[in-house]
């Protein structure tokens, strides 16, 4: 978690487990000391176990001088619905007015296309809504399956988010920075509508290019 620019709250609880045992483990192993009457030496051990167990989970949202790891800026904690639905409503409204016809399936960004469906008429292809670029880079499939799908399938549209870099140029986020999507994108696809969400972020929604081009 150290080294991720960005820490969802969720993934903590890959912790709890290990945790749990590993604080059993060692109050069980409290128990099996003589103390005597003198039970402040239990109460320490146990106490302070916990105290580092809570310290080390509370980084994210400990102050930045108190952290012992996570200490880069942009390591904050993200509440992961929270982070989806600022562009809900926008996506939402942008959706509506375009005309195309109820069914239309889309496929793309994941940030922005599971919001863009759940709101309109549009469908996503194959019911894929985990389209996280972690999980293409994973092979999990790997990208030139998944793109042969899609053609299987005959998706209509691609949905498409960019930003607005410091020396002002357009790049492509999330899945479509893969080669394989992104040569995919440029091939197949062209732009039909955009959003415009910020001054540094924008959404696309592609049709397919007509055949004879």
């Amino acid at each position: 978690l150290a080294i991720q620019k960005r820490v969802f709250d969720f993934y903590f609880l890959l912790f709890l487990p290990s945790i749990t045992f590993l604080l059993g483990g060692i109050l069980w192993f409290g128990t099996q000391i003589e103390w005597g009457e003198d039970l402040r030496k239990r109460f320490a051990l146990h106490g302070g176990l916990l105290a580092i167990s809570g310290f080390l989970l509370l980084q994210p949202i400990l102050p930045m001088s108190w952290r012992v790891m996570m200490r880069d800026p942009q390591s904050s904690p993200v509440a992961y619905w929270d982070h989806e639905r600022r562009n809900l409503d926008e996506l939402v409204e942008w959706g509506k007015k375009l005309d195309f016809p109820p069914g239309t399936t889309v496929f793309g960004d994941s940030a922005t296309t599971p919001l863009f469906v759940l709101g309109t008429d549009f469908r996503i292809a194959l019911n894929e809504a985990d389209t996280n670029s972690m999980r293409f880079r994973a092979g999990y499939p790997p990208p030139e399956e998944f793109i042969q799908r899609l053609e299987e399938s005959r998706v209509n549209m691609l949905l498409v988010r960019t930003s607005l870099r410091a020396d002002g140029k357009e790049t492509l986020n999330g899945m479509f920075l893969i080669q394989e999507f992104g040569e995919y994108l440029k091939r197949e696809f062209q732009p039909a509508a955009s959003l415009e969400m910020n001054d540094r972020t924008k959404v696309y929604l592609l049709a397919r290019k007509p055949v004879n081009e």
